[in-house]
């Protein structure tokens, strides 16, 4: 009996010295990580704005464009406008030989003039069509604006002739603009029309442009939903095609604790930074709330002013962890 009890006395003296060991090589660990921290590995809890965003690439479409045509073909007279002109709506770009129109619209004039003074009812009627079907094709001799705006193309110069349907002038309404680009499906259901956005651009790398979501797609494409985005001013130098990249805000916190994501790590399905506090490491339990890009908002555990460290990573394991448990005791 008298054995069993000093046996049992030596294993309690072997536990308590083991435990007086680890927890030694714990603090001794606990300093080497704490004169490895240097100023530049910690950052300072600060109060700012964040925004939460989804973000996609597109390029820079204008209001409207299209392509003009003749509606039938024939030689052309003269081209009155050139590339990088600015017209009104109905302004004529380009003209066709019309002599043969020319005559049939005076034939079909003459002929309706002479018939509606006598001509029984159905006949005036048959003439007064024809006269509209040759002033018609008349006018479709001359190629007119269909809106206000740019001619970013001509292809058509005096002398050529040209078929029925053949793109001549390529003219673009720039008063606005707008980028479309694809979000991901489960992005698409924070999105809501009005939302603001800012649109950078390849060609202004140096500027932001306001804008703001203008529609959502009713329909996906490729497992990506469409959204156009309109931006809120305009440029005389841009050009459709323009490489752009949009953030759309989706929430925003405002005066909100922010620090890096990479200062927060987990334990034991908890969160937590490593505070430093007077030469000292001590790991907080912090929650978080909205996170975006490379930071986080922290919603309680840290006050203004709080140092902690940057990179935290290093700590989410338990074995690295212990170090701090083992010194500090539990996480404050």
């Amino acid at each position: 009996m008298k054995r069993k009890w000093i046996a049992a006395v030596l294993v309690l003296l072997i536990l308590i010295g083991g435990g007086l060991l680890l927890r030694q090589a714990a603090r001794n660990r606990m300093l080497e990580m704490q004169q490895n921290i240097t100023q530049e590995m910690i950052t300072k809890v600060e109060r700012g704005t964040l925004n939460q965003i989804i973000s996609g690439l597109g390029t820079l479409q204008p209001n409207q464009e299209k392509n003009l045509a003749f509606p039938s073909g024939g030689e052309v007279k003269k081209v009155a406008v050139s590339e990088g002109d600015r017209v009104e709506s109905e302004q004529a770009l380009v003209y066709l030989y019309d002599t043969q129109e020319r005559l049939n619209y005076l034939r079909a004039l003459n002929a309706y003039e002479s018939i509606k003074i006598h001509g029984p009812a159905s006949q005036v009627k048959e003439q007064e069509l024809s006269l509209h079907l040759a002033e018609k094709n008349l006018e479709a001799t001359v190629l007119r604006a269909p809106f206000p705006g740019l001619i970013s193309q001509v292809n058509v110069e005096a002398g050529d002739f040209v078929s029925t349907g053949q793109a001549l002038i390529n003219i673009v309404d720039d008063s606005s603009y707008t980028v479309r680009i694809n979000v991901e499906e489960t992005d698409s259901m924070l999105l809501e029309t009005g939302q603001k956005a800012l649109i950078t651009l390849d060609a202004f790398p140096n500027s932001e442009f306001p804008g703001r979501v203008e529609r959502i797609s009713f329909r996906t494409e490729n497992n990506l939903v469409p959204v156009t985005i309109r931006l809120d001013e305009r440029k005389d130098r841009f050009r459709p095609g323009f490489s752009a990249e949009v953030e759309i805000i989706v929430k925003t916190a405002e005066d909100a604790l922010i620090v890096p994501i990479t200062a927060v790590f987990t334990h034991e399905d908890k969160e937590y930074v490593v505070l430093k506090e007077n030469e000292e490491l001590i790991p907080t339990a912090v929650n978080t709330g909205m996170k975006s890009g490379i930071y986080l908002v922290i919603t309680q555990g840290l006050t203004e002013g709080d140092q902690v460290l940057k990179n935290a990573y290093q700590f989410s394991g338990r074995e690295n962890v212990n170090p701090l448990l083992m010194h500090q005791g539990p996480f404050r």
